[in-house]
């Protein structure tokens, strides 16, 4: 009888082992499989509420031709003239707007200059049906939008029947060959949480500004991106360089800020930025004073 209970208590403590090693086992393998697991914002509101907010850059190893989420979406441009009291005085727009023009004519070599004066401002692009080119929306920071795809990054400007639609493909390098274009050829890539878009490929018909400045089909233009402000500024640096127009090449400096709600007054569901040409839609005047819309008289 005692031999029987001494079996059982043996096979007892077996069954028990084997159990608890079992245990061990499975969660070990959870353990595996989810080794970085970090709690949630739900579960630790404080670590949540001190945590850094994301750059918006995906990390390139992982995701080379993407643009993160906080990216996309649409963007005003914000300071202009340096008047918009929304604009953080400590971002520095680099020339101001009212003064791109003429910085830009002390970059133009002589025959550029002569060029210059020779042509009629009725000959403006943008008038005579044809593109205006991404330079004047450059010079004055207009709105855009930035749609994300596999491999691509398509920009829509305010004025897309005057501007042009442009996309950014990444890749290497640009194709060989290249047929002169408005906007050119765009190819993007990744420095850190950078964003840079390399250009070439334009033709010679657009202007670099609003005052007739012109440039040859040797013309490049390198936008360098960033967010900033906890993602809710875009920083765009763009440099410009022309061997056969300009005596050096020249930068500017623009902001963008995303907008969720359009200011021109659309509805709360609608975020999209509108700009006619021929329509004054600024809510500012040029001496930084609200201006009121007109109102249709009665019929």
């Amino acid at each position: 009888m005692g031999r029987v209970i001494r079996e059982k208590k043996s096979l007892s403590v077996k069954l028990l082992i084997a159990f608890a090693l079992s245990t061990l086992a499975s969660r070990s393998i959870a353990f595996q499989a989810h080794p970085q697991q970090q709690p949630t914002a739900a579960r630790n509101p404080a670590a949540s509420a001190s945590t850094p907010v994301p750059s918006g850059r995906i990390p390139s190893a992982e995701a080379p031709n993407t643009l993160p989420p906080a990216w996309a979406g649409d963007w005003d441009g914000i300071g202009f003239l340096n008047n918009d009291p929304t604009f953080p005085k400590d971002l520095k727009i680099d020339p101001l707007h009212e003064q791109t023009d003429p910085f830009i004519v002390a970059h133009l070599l002589p025959a550029a200059l002569a060029k210059r004066e020779a042509t009629s401002y009725d000959h403006s692009p943008g008038s005579l049906c044809d593109p205006e080119g991404w330079f004047p929306f450059i010079n004055y920071g207009y709105g855009f939008a930035l749609l994300a795809s596999p491999g691509k990054i398509t920009m829509v400007p305010v004025e897309p029947d005057t501007e042009g639609i442009r996309r950014a493909y990444f890749k290497p390098t640009h194709a060989k060959n290249l047929k002169s274009t408005w906007n050119g050829d765009s190819i993007a890539r990744w420095e850190g949480d950078t964003l840079v878009i390399d250009t070439v490929g334009y033709n010679d018909l657009s202007w670099l500004g609003d005052d007739r400045e012109p440039h040859s089909t040797e013309l490049h233009m390198v936008e360098r991106m960033r967010l900033i402000r906890d993602n809710r500024y875009l920083e765009v640096e763009t440099e410009i360089s022309d061997p056969k127009t300009l005596t050096s090449p020249y930068k500017l400096i623009r902001f963008f800020q995303k907008v969720y709600v359009s200011h021109l007054g659309a509805g709360p569901d609608d975020g999209s930025l509108e700009l006619v040409c021929n329509e004054d839609l600024s809510p500012f005047s040029e001496e930084g004073k609200k201006v009121t819309p007109p109102v249709a008289p009665p019929k």
